[in-house]
């Protein structure tokens, strides 16, 4: 997860881990806005407050992300059929592994 109000931007996901949760999952993407973390709204919000819900998260070893992914405007979609967004994507994780993507404290 990178930016935060820290950084005047939107958290969003940073790095997707190889063969991770998130990775097998195949729908959350690097650089994809996350709007919301299981319900609760993280527009607007630091850095410090995402990693704290996604920490809670990881005790219950499922999270529901909502995310938007932004298009760069001359960008063509990969995808035949493109999914409306914002969207929910859940993310379960077995016990001792993580979601598969990488959080960025500063």
């Amino acid at each position: 997860i990178i930016g935060g109000t820290e950084e005047s931007s939107q958290v969003s996901v940073g790095h997707i881990v190889p063969g991770g949760a998130a990775d097998l999952d195949g729908r959350i993407r690097q650089n994809d806005e996350i709007t919301h973390v299981d319900g609760c709204s993280v527009l607007s919000a630091s850095h410090h407050r995402v990693v704290e819900l996604m920490t809670n998260a990881a005790l219950n070893g499922r999270v529901t992300l909502t995310i938007k992914r932004v298009l760069e405007p001359d960008s063509k979609p990969n995808e035949d059929i493109v999914p409306q967004y914002p969207y929910d994507v859940v993310v379960s994780r077995r016990e001792n592994e993580g979601f598969g993507f990488v959080i960025i404290s500063s």
